[in-house]
């Protein structure tokens, strides 16, 4: 019997140790708004998300997403990246990356 309550404890130890340093992942869905800050090329900013009243620039967004005020819902990560527009030395916005989105 106790080589049971032994192994139930090391087991319940061992369990325990794998399972507090990984914290499940946020999918926490989030209203968003695709804008076209112009073409950078030119004098744009490219294409951003505003997520809150916030301008966010995506690492990357997928063609069909690309259509300027279109509502969409997204789950996304923040990364501590900034990206300053070409032309304008004072816009600056926070890099987000796309974990997924729907209309």
């Amino acid at each position: 019997m106790k080589k049971i309550l032994s192994f139930a404890a090391i087991l319940l130890v061992l369990t325990s140790a794998f399972t507090c340093g990984k914290e499940k992942e946020k999918t926490e869905w989030m209203e968003a708004i695709i804008l076209d800050l112009g073409n950078p090329s030119v004098d744009g900013c490219g294409w951003a998300i505003e997520i809150n009243n916030v301008i966010n620039i995506p690492e990357y967004l997928e063609e069909e997403y690309k259509q300027n005020e279109l509502k969409v819902m997204i789950v996304y990560e923040n990364t501590s990246q900034i990206y300053q527009c070409p032309c304008f030395s004072d816009r600056k916005y926070d890099i987000i990356i796309i974990k997924q989105i729907k209309n």
